[in-house]
């Protein structure tokens, strides 16, 4: 990915994020609950990736 789309998307994500937590604050969610929301899908994605990596390191691992 070029680096222009990159920080594109990164302009993106961040807007996002702090457009969410006004709304969310407005809303009269705590602090906590707000993060928690927000960071919640942050953390699936990481897991997934991590998980879709694992399988394919291990095989790598094995054949060497």
């Amino acid at each position: 990915m070029g680096r222009s789309r990159r920080l594109l998307l990164a302009g993106y994500g961040t807007m996002s994020v702090a457009v969410s937590a006004i709304v969310m604050r407005g809303q009269g969610l705590g602090w906590g609950m707000t993060m928690g929301m927000i960071l919640a899908p942050c953390v699936v994605i990481a897991v997934v990736r991590l998980a879709q990596r694992a399988p394919h390191a291990a095989v790598r691992h094995n054949t060497i």
